[in-house]
């Protein structure tokens, strides 16, 4: 039984097309966890400016790592 990496099936649904190259599925992602991920950073850090830039940095590398890993299915796909 696989367990879903979010308990919203959307946002599992759009790790699935950003692993695919989809970059507008991030939006659906950033919908579902932007503000909570501000929110976290906020409480830690107490600085407006501060926790949007962490929220920002953390969508970035969310992003690049799911780019690579979309770079790495599609060349998978053309050597098969």
């Amino acid at each position: 039984m696989q367990v879903p990496f979010f308990t919203d099936a959307a946002c599992d649904m759009a790790l699935c097309r950003i692993a695919e190259g989809d970059h507008e599925a991030l939006a659906v992602i950033y919908k579902k966890l932007g503000r909570q991920i501000y929110l976290l950073a906020y409480s830690i850090l107490q600085d407006t400016y501060a926790a949007e830039d962490v929220m920002q940095e953390t969508f970035v590398r969310f992003m690049l790592i799911f780019l690579s890993c979309a770079a790495v299915i599609l060349f998978y796909k053309a050597i098969r």
